[in-house]
């Protein structure tokens, strides 16, 4: 088990990352992908709120990764300590109730939405640019290249105030 325990090297982490990607596309014949869960999940929800009744949902493989990831992310925060749930964050309850308790899940509703919108306009979702990658995609290959220069522009930009 102390393989599950110690830190990985970038090297065994990308190669695991990158047989899983295979296997995936071995076995569903479909890279793994949230955008078009999320358009199928918000074309549901609209189409509820149009007709106010709750209609059936096609629940397949994608939809049971999302829910996955959420739940395979929870039971990791648990099992190793780091589980916080704090709608009053210490730094804003000097600030006030309203304050303290309205902001946090605004910032975070707002954080989901600018990063929902970033993929659709990028048309796929990092994940998929990577599955594009590994089929030699150009455009894929362009996005990833795009993004990394994009990160180290503003690391360089953020870091140009001082310190180390």
């Amino acid at each position: 088990m102390s393989i599950l325990t110690k830190k990985w090297s970038i090297w065994t982490t990308g190669l695991v990352i990158a047989l899983f990607m295979l296997l995936s596309l071995f076995i569903l014949d479909s890279p793994l992908g949230l955008s078009n869960t999320y358009l199928v999940l918000l074309g549901y929800l609209e189409e509820s709120i149009k007709e106010q009744q709750i209609n059936q949902l096609d629940f397949n493989w994608q939809i049971a990764f999302l829910i996955g990831i959420f739940i395979g992310g929870l039971i990791t925060a648990i099992f190793m300590g780091k589980w916080d749930f704090n709608f009053f964050p210490e730094e804003r309850k000097s600030k006030g109730f309203i304050a303290s308790i309205g902001i946090t899940p605004v910032q975070g509703i707002i954080g989901g939405v600018l990063v929902m919108t970033g993929l659709q306009l990028a048309g796929d979702s990092f994940l998929g640019h990577w599955f594009g990658a590994m089929q030699l995609s150009v455009g894929s290959f362009i996005f990833i290249l795009t993004t990394f220069a994009v990160a180290i522009i503003i690391c360089v930009l953020f870091n140009k105030g001082g310190g180390e």
